[in-house]
């Protein structure tokens, strides 16, 4: 959702992050996870989807309300 809506808005995705665990996404999201993480909060810095620490993703891991809260401001703060 988050690739599709940035791509949407005409957003330029960033060099993606090379997560360590990248050999446990899914197919179908691999293209997703490296453009929502190469596009970068112009207010922060920090990626939109920036992993769990670590230099991981954990795509399998949950996901709280405040993750998805601050993912959201931050894809809002690159169309600023």
């Amino acid at each position: 959702m988050l690739a599709r809506t940035a791509k949407l808005l005409g957003l330029q995705a960033d060099t993606p992050v090379q997560f360590a665990d990248r050999s446990t996404f899914a197919s179908w999201a691999t293209e997703s996870i490296n453009f929502v993480s190469g596009l970068v909060d112009s207010t922060s810095g920090y990626q939109v989807m920036g992993g769990v620490g670590n230099n991981t993703f954990l795509p399998n891991g949950t996901y709280s309300r405040e993750q998805a809260i601050a993912t959201a401001l931050r894809l809002y703060r690159c169309t600023n």
